[in-house]
């Protein structure tokens, strides 16, 4: 059991760090600088925050409200992290290309009834290396859910 737990701790962290350093560093590819000052923050949407230290370290928050300025373009956003509620400039908030309303689909376990299948809708467009992303991340967590390899069900 010992090895098992084990295994599962290196495995969620291997999951960490490759999300870490190939996710979060290929946003940088989704949020280029056009030019248009076009704002893609809304309510719901789900951002990093950014700070002074290493991108790896920067909190994650769920957008509760924006803020106009006068001129009509969103300028900050009361925002929710882990530790509380704030407010933030849109220019030190990173959208993820997920919304605090979406779930990962995960079928019910038979050990939890109460969980509930759902279903991944989202308003942004997937780039390609996301969805295949999605889809190892669904694998990988219903490979957890299943019973191990060395265990013999009676």
């Amino acid at each position: 059991m010992r090895q098992r737990v084990a295994a599962q701790a290196q495995i969620l962290q291997h999951f960490w760090n490759r999300w870490r350093h190939e996710y979060l560093t290929s946003l940088r590819e989704f949020h280029r600088t056009t030019g248009t000052n076009e704002q893609s923050i809304k309510k719901g949407d789900v951002v990093l925050v950014h700070n002074e230290g290493p991108r790896s370290s920067w909190k994650l928050a769920v957008v509760e409200e924006v803020i106009r300025g006068g001129d009509g373009l969103v300028r900050a956003a009361h925002i929710r992290t882990s530790t509380g509620s704030t407010n933030r400039p849109v220019n030190k908030l990173y959208p993820l290309e997920i919304t605090s309303s979406t779930a990962a689909s995960r079928p019910a376990s038979p050990d939890c009834p109460e969980q509930q299948s759902t279903t991944v809708t989202s308003s942004r467009p997937r780039r390609a290396a996301a969805a295949e992303a999605m889809t190892r991340i669904a694998d990988w967590t219903n490979s957890l859910l299943a019973p191990p390899e060395d265990v013999v069900e009676t």
